[in-house]
């Protein structure tokens, strides 16, 4: 009687050191994690460089929008045509202007019947 209760005491020992195992090995594996310094991130002069530029295409590219708008305030933008008139850079009266004088000339010169 004495081997099979013997039997099942090494069972039950061997599963108990098997999980006990498992644990060591995960908390093993958590400890050397946790140990594991934190690393300042460092960039290296190619980065640093790379984006140096980016950056000061990008504050370029601000500047010329608000020289633009600055440039423009008031005005119509260039390449605006209606028909072929252009109505680049001028105010909105000079734009009135131009399209009044044309329209009257445009009028004096067509021909009109109405029957």
């Amino acid at each position: 009687m004495k081997k099979p209760i013997d039997a099942i005491k090494k069972k039950l020992t061997s599963r108990a050191k098997s999980k006990a195992k498992k644990k060591s090995q995960k908390s093993s594996i958590l400890k050397k994690v946790e140990k594991k310094p934190i690393k300042n991130f460092r960039p290296t002069k190619k980065q640093l460089l790379i984006l140096g530029i980016i950056g000061s295409v990008l504050v370029l590219y601000l500047i010329f929008c608000v020289a633009s708008s600055i440039s423009l305030a008031g005005r119509i933008y260039p390449n605006v045509f209606i028909g072929s008139i252009n109505l680049s850079n001028s105010t909105a009266q000079q734009a009135q202007e131009i399209l009044s004088q044309k329209s009257k000339t445009y009028l004096a010169d067509a021909k009109i019947e109405f029957i």
